[in-house]
């Protein structure tokens, strides 16, 4: 089920993985001759414990990308 948990983790990953890479980032954008394109992307996968989720980003330096896996359960409760 994709719910908030969800939500949350591939916002929270993806922001994670653009500031891992910002002084490259910040390069290739200073090296682009016209339009510089960040692609970020999920892919989501039900599994017995809740959702796979694969997200990436990607650009244009010497074409960097960066992966990251993460399984959530929207289902389960807090346990406070």
């Amino acid at each position: 089920m994709i719910g908030e948990k969800v939500i949350e983790e591939i916002t929270g990953t993806a922001r994670l993985l653009l500031t891992e890479r910002l002084p490259e980032l910040q390069q290739a954008y200073k090296e682009c001759e016209g339009t510089f394109n960040i692609n970020i992307s999920t892919k989501a996968k039900p599994c017995p414990e809740g959702v796979r989720l694969e997200i990436s980003i990607g650009f244009v330096q010497a074409r960097v990308r960066e992966s990251a896996v993460r399984i959530v359960n929207d289902e389960q409760r807090e346990l406070f």
